[in-house]
């Protein structure tokens, strides 16, 4: 395993690999940025507010530079989730498939927007989608993949 240097990030090999430690993680609600009782209608005030928060963030010095930004679904997700029965697990109906796929497509529009304001605020933001790695039984998340050894 490879040291830390002065600014407190891996050397050697692992971070060739791996990258720079991430110095932190901000979750922004997905009830921030979105209407949740509206499908999908996002609040670009909140949205544009929030990028341009974490732009402050980012040009302060240190470790604050290292940063990940996850979001929540809100609109965008949760009411196709309900409607469909998605949020129980399993894919062994038509009806759960298909609310799975309005469900993703949803998500995906507001990670798309999440990033988009990032981006114009100049953050090097981009969409990493967890879908396949994350699963869902009876309400209750697990993961697998490369993420199984983390939940």
């Amino acid at each position: 395993m490879a040291g830390r240097d002065e600014h407190g990030e891996r050397g050697g090999s692992d971070a060739a690999v791996n990258g720079p430690a991430v110095a932190q993680i901000v979750k922004i609600g997905g009830a921030a940025l979105t209407d949740k009782g509206t499908p999908e209608c996002l609040r670009e005030g909140a949205l544009r507010d929030t990028a341009r928060m974490l732009r402050r963030v980012m040009d302060g010095n240190g470790p604050a530079r290292r940063l990940v930004v996850v979001h929540g679904a809100g609109s965008f997700g949760h009411i196709q989730a309900s409607r469909s029965g998605v949020a129980g697990g399993g894919l062994d109906s038509d009806a759960v498939r298909r609310g799975f796929v309005e469900t993703r497509l949803s998500v995906t529009k507001l990670n798309h927007h999440v990033v988009a304001a990032l981006a114009k605020e100049g953050l090097p933001a981009v969409g990493v989608p967890i879908c396949g790695y994350w699963t869902t039984s009876n309400r209750q998340a697990g993961c697998q993949g490369w993420l199984s050894g983390c939940c």
